[in-house]
């Protein structure tokens, strides 16, 4: 008997702290009211490279865009064309909402600028689907390539005979101000889900950008 009039005269104060505490974690988490909050993780990186067709493609070209980024060499033989098959879907399902190349741009650096010339950039390129309208495949020497990573807090390493490793969790999301916003697994355990959900988050703060400005 003590306990049910213990409940009935502080349950519904427990009650309410058990939903602050939910409350709580959930705005902690990005969660509430099913809108996900990413966090600035750092400014992302400058640099200057070229596209496969020659032309130089700044870091600060890409501003008032969101920015997929991937450190990829066309010869790797599994995570890299496994990441861009599927940032290829993801850019089918940008073109159907009309961000792709507008809001949204990609952009794949090689890590072996050696073995991939701006003609085998142009084939691989072509091979996996990607739409240059919106995608810039770039490079640069390799150690421009290998200080960049390592300036996104990456690691790439040349084992020679066109062998290289490298972080695998290194496909990044830079927002339309530069900002690094987040960072996802490769291959496999790259989940188009979360990207472009993450993607939809950041483009609902731009400003409308017009292809031929990009």
């Amino acid at each position: 008997m003590a306990i049910v009039t213990a409940f009935k005269k502080h349950g519904l104060l427990w009650i309410c702290i058990v939903l602050l505490i939910i409350a709580g974690s959930l705005a902690l988490r990005g969660e509430l009211g099913g809108q996900k909050k990413l966090k600035a993780i750092r400014p992302a990186p400058s640099f200057a490279l070229n596209d496969m067709n020659g032309n130089l493609v700044r870091s600060s070209d890409l501003n008032g865009h969101v920015v997929l980024l991937a450190f990829i060499f066309t010869t790797c033989p599994d995570i890299c064309p496994i990441t861009t098959s599927k940032m290829v879907q993801l850019q089918e399902e940008l073109k159907q909402r009309g961000q792709f190349g507008n809001q949204v741009r990609f952009v794949s650096i090689t890590i072996d600028p050696d073995q991939d010339t701006p003609e085998a950039l142009k084939q691989y390129a072509s091979q996996m689907g990607a739409d240059p309208a919106g995608w810039s495949f770039v490079r640069g020497t390799e150690q421009d390539i290998q200080e960049l990573a390592s300036r996104f807090g990456y690691m790439v390493q040349n084992l020679g005979d066109g062998q290289f490793v490298h972080t695998v969790t290194s496909l990044t999301l830079i927002d339309g101000s530069g900002q690094v916003r987040n960072i996802y697994k490769m291959g496999e355990d790259m989940v188009n889900k979360t990207v472009l959900g993450d993607i939809e988050t950041l483009t609902s703060d731009l400003k409308p950008v017009s292809a031929s400005s990009s």
